[in-house]
């Protein structure tokens, strides 16, 4: 029982570590998202308004 039962849980975290791996991946890319949003609000917002400005007035 034990020889067969070893490889079907070692397939098992071989094919979860892909998966993994792009969880880890998607969370890092969206942290970054974060933190570069963060870091330019000033300058998005400066673009933003400057657009907007001429069409209100």
């Amino acid at each position: 029982m034990n020889p067969t039962l070893f490889p079907i849980s070692l397939a098992i975290t071989v094919d979860t570590l892909p998966l993994i791996c792009a969880l880890l991946f998607l969370s890092i890319a969206a942290c970054f998202l974060i933190l570069m949003i963060s870091l330019l609000p000033k300058k998005g917002s400066y673009q933003l308004s400057k657009k907007h400005s001429p069409k209100r007035s």
